[in-house]
């Protein structure tokens, strides 16, 4: 997970103001030296490479040392076992063990995701956090650039080339649909009357329209029918309407013809590159529409973005290296429907996200402390705020940095201001503010001082952009300070989140400046560490390290403990007297027959047993959703309901044609006298502030019965190991390995009870989405029962015989809400839903939990082999590999206990 803020008063990129904006001697020492170092062109540009990874064991060089041992080991059982002249079941069996554990399984990269507005900077994030100018597509000052998902993965196994591109297009079918609904959006504007509609009818059909031409000219911008706005015009109006069967078929086939010229006909490109530059060119026509794409006459190619799901780049990056996906993603306000949709359920896929907006606006902007909630919803802990652009230094002032005189008048008085609480906390802050005040203060004298300085050596060039650089620095760091107090205090104000808020505040333009180079005669960029690039890097290398950490300690003590102990139990010298006891025994087929029969009879109840206790298991789940969440949903329905009515009766005042608008839109829109307004959204405020701490204790309970379960699989194993102890006539030593081999099954079913409960959780997470309606996906409950109100209101007109159509929408709707139906459906898709999974993974668990205990079967059986025919081939075969369980157990006790000690003695 995303490591906590411990400090609130923490700089971003945690470094104090007061030192950061203030070059030393030193530092002007190393400029001089950069600055001479660029004149004879032999400037040692910034690497990612040379930064540090965090101090954490999956980073730590002793933790690869101890992987490597691990998988050595088995590669050397496996070699050993088929090297060998001799083969039976049971060595084979052995085999096959081996080789299913030889590879190192690691959980599957996780997906951080980049949320935010078109030309929020995401784009220019990506090129920075990848130690890579240039490869993410940025676009102009103020304009989007990213038209579809872009993944950046580490390199694919057997990748030959630096960089490989795998474009994923839209099904058949889909592409029908996304051409049928651009076509119609644009027949509907050109048949409306737009200037008599109303504002919001003028402003749906501009937009379905802007969207439709987007489209289309990025698709056909080499056919003359799409070169201008009036040859769209004029190759639509024979359109006789929003299904004209002649125009859609011929778009279809245009399309199909497009996608065969392009390769792209088997729904999958891929594309390999060997610089980025080439990459970039590659996959222009699949990403965007630039004007860099046009012939020698000026007109540009086709673009097939607008069919392209996602784009999946695979590089040699070092954040990728360890497990991260990176993903570049369109701007959640885009008007293009397609893309919205699929970026919103691409974001439910995420596992982390980093919110990007520019620090000019994210004071101030609402949509963004909107997003900081649905956030906090979507990924806990897992997110952070990223302010992107703190390079802008034309917006920077010092007034604008300032903290009010009479702010600080009444910190300095003895009467202290009614928002600062006589505690300690708050006593803490009042020091603060004289703090930094004083510091702000000062800081401001000696910057006027050093600029006007510098100002009378005309000559000292060098002197002038050191001290433009001081003054430049100094203000970013105040004002990212400034700005992360801010957004910290909005943030647990509307999440009222006890941890505070990661906050990055970056620099990717001049980051990029100190990889790139730059001319002696420009003004140097910020310092890298002032970018805040490095610090994101840092942040983001720490999502994957515990789930590495934990693959691999389940795979030293129970996978391969799990190899050696079955090596040990074939190969064991108990095992050959054990034989030649037990033939002895045969003589007494009562007495063996009952030990025997007794001793299986145990193992096939347990089998028996696992099925009711993952049954229960999955009963105690459901008990769960039911305590935790639907009773209390059933409780808290009445004031849902009265909250509603009375939002339904505030909107039932507005305009009818913004209400009709509305209505139209399934209850989101906005117009210019009308900001944006979300009435399912509103309407589930109170569900999700109700419901947000139910679902958190229904994880805890979770975890409660998810040790359950565990404790009462162990019973099992513990039953099995007390009946074999009991059986007379068993020597006790030779059932030292099987005993031993039980310790190590237990390992295995805590990882398969993980692995279930961990996919309990993320069905958890995925319908708290549904009922919180992170976004307006059909799946959401609310919207499946509030549509077809919508689509009731959309279909009153005169000719239905309603008067006055908007008093007949407002009934229609208040009628709906206030009988409850909606919330009511609530409780039945959460139900609904957990069954449907539960019963999907139910069996799942079940046969991974039957493998492990068919496995001690397995063991058992092998122990009791009555009878054997001498073989010298098999006895050769057995001395070496008891020779190498010695050695593996060696290696085990000694080298990988120590790397892996290593590893992990920084950490928590």
């Amino acid at each position: 997970m995303f490591p906590k803020n411990d400090d609130k008063d923490e700089v971003s990129n945690g470094k104090e103001p007061k030192n950061t904006g203030e070059l030393q001697p030193d530092d002007c020492e190393e400029f001089r030296g950069r600055l001479q170092a660029i004149v004879d062109g032999v400037d040692k540009k910034y690497s990612a490479v040379q930064e540090d990874l965090p101090k954490l064991p999956v980073y730590d060089p002793s933790f690869k040392k101890a992987e490597t041992l691990c998988t050595n080991l088995v590669k050397e059982a496996q070699g050993l076992l088929m090297s060998s002249p001799y083969q039976d079941e049971e060595t084979a069996r052995l085999i096959e063990l081996a080789s299913e554990s030889q590879t190192m399984q690691y959980p599957p990269a996780r997906k951080i995701g980049l949320i935010g507005d078109s030309a929020a900077g995401k784009s220019t994030l990506v090129n920075a956090l990848l130690d890579s100018p240039g490869l993410a597509l940025e676009g102009a000052t103020g304009r989007a650039a990213t038209c579809v998902i872009t993944e950046y993965k580490h390199a694919w196994a057997g990748q030959k080339t630096p960089y490989m591109a795998e474009i994923k297009f839209y099904g058949l079918d889909k592409i029908r649909t996304i051409i049928q609904n651009e076509f119609r959006a644009y027949y509907n504007y050109s048949i409306a009357d737009i200037h008599s509609a109303d504002q919001e009818t003028q402003g749906e059909l501009s937009e379905g329209r802007e969207t439709a031409v987007e489209t289309f000219k990025a698709l056909f911008a080499n056919r003359d029918e799409f070169c201008t706005e009036e040859a769209i015009e004029g190759f639509f109006e024979t359109a006789t309407s929003a299904k004209d069967q002649y125009i859609l078929h011929t778009l279809h086939k245009w399309v199909e013809g497009l996608m065969r010229e392009y390769g792209a006909d088997e729904g999958v490109l891929c594309l390999n590159a060997h610089a980025v530059e080439e990459l970039v060119n590659k996959i222009e026509p699949f990403s965007k529409t630039p004007t860099s794409m046009a012939d020698d006459e000026g007109r540009r190619n086709p673009s097939l973005w607008p069919l392209v799901e996602i784009i999946r780049i695979g590089l040699q990056s070092k954040i990728l290296k360890h497990g991260l996906v990176v993903a570049d993603l369109p701007g959640l306000s885009d008007v293009n429907q397609t893309r919205k949709k699929t970026t919103n359920d691409y974001i439910r896929a995420c596992e982390a996200a980093l919110l990007v907006a520019p620090i000019a606006r994210v004071e101030t902007d609402s949509r963004v402390h909107k997003r900081l909630g649905t956030a906090h919803r979507m990924f806990g802990n897992k997110k952070a705020l990223v302010v992107t652009k703190i390079d802008a230094s034309s917006q920077i002032e010092l007034r604008y940095l300032s903290i009010p005189t009479k702010r600080f008048q009444e910190t300095r008085g003895l009467n202290r201001p009614m928002d600062l609480e006589p505690t300690q906390e708050a006593a803490k802050e009042y020091e603060r503010l004289l703090s930094a005040g004083k510091s702000t203060t000062q800081e401001r004298t000696r910057l006027v001082s050093l600029r006007n300085t510098a100002k009378g050596k005309s000559n000292e060039t060098l002197t002038q952009h050191i001290s433009k650089l001081s003054e430049r620095q100094a203000l970013v760091i105040m004002r990212n300070e400034k700005t992360g107090r801010t957004m910290r205090q909005k943030y647990k104000k509307i999440t009222s989140d006890q941890l505070p808020l990661p906050f990055f505040a970056v620099s990717s333009s001049d980051y990029n400046a100190q990889t790139v180079g730059f001319s002696a005669d420009d003004d140097f960029p910020l310092p890298v560490d002032t970018t805040g690039i490095p610090a994101l890097r840092r942040h983001c290398h720490q999502f994957p390290a515990k789930s590495h950490l934990d693959a691999l300690t389940h795979y030293r003590e129970g996978i391969l403990a799990e190899l050696i102990s079955s090596l040990y139990m074939w190969s064991s010298q108990y095992q050959v007297q054990r034989r030649s006891m037990l033939k002895k025994v045969v003589l007494r087929p009562l007495q063996v027959g009952r030990q025997r029969t007794f001793a299986l009879q145990g193992l096939t109840k347990a089998l028996q047993e696992t099925g009711a206790i993952i049954g229960k298991c999955v009963n105690d789940i459901n008990s769960l959703v039911e305590s935790c969440i639907l009773k209390k949903s059933e409780e808290l329905q009445g004031s849902w309901i009265g909250h509603s009515t009375k939002a339904f009766k505030k909107w039932a005042k507005w305009h009818p044609q913004t209400f009709d608008a509305f209505c139209r839109h399934d209850g989101v829109w906005e117009t210019g006298k009308q900001p944006f307004c979300d009435w399912n959204a509103e309407m589930l405020e109170p569900v999700v502030e109700d419901l947000t701490a139910a679902w958190g204790s229904l994880d805890e309970a979770l975890t409660d019965c998810k040790e359950k379960c565990y404790s009462d699989l162990i019973v099992l194993l513990e039953n099995i190991r007390t009946d074999l102890k009991e059986m007379d006539g068993v020597a006790a030593e030779p059932m030292v390995p099987f005993l031993a081999s039980l310790t190590i099954k237990k390992a295995r079913l805590r990882k398969q009870l993980e692995v279930f409960f961990d996919q309990v959780k993320s069905t958890s997470r995925n319908i708290k989405f549904n009922v919180d309606m992170i976004d307006h996906d059909s799946d959401c409950f609310l919207m499946q029962s509030m549509t077809p109100v919508y689509a009731k209101c959309k279909k009153i007109s005169t000719k239905t015989g309603y008067r006055n159509l908007h008093t007949a929408r407002c009934t229609v709707l208040e009628d709906a809400v206030s009988k409850g139906e909606q919330f009511g459906k609530i409780n039945l898709g959460i139900r609904k839903s957990f069954e449907t999974e539960l019963e999907k993974l139910q069996p799942m668990l079940l046969a991974s939990v039957e493998k492990i205990f068919q496995k001690v079967e397995q063991d058992f059986d092998s122990m009791f082999i009555v009878e054997e025919v001498p073989n010298p081939k098999r006895d050769a075969l057995r001395q070496e590999v008891q020779r190498f369980v010695s050695h593996a157990k060696a290696q085990i006790d000694g080298p990988i206990e120590i790397e892996f000690a290593k590893a992990t003695k920084d950490s928590a």
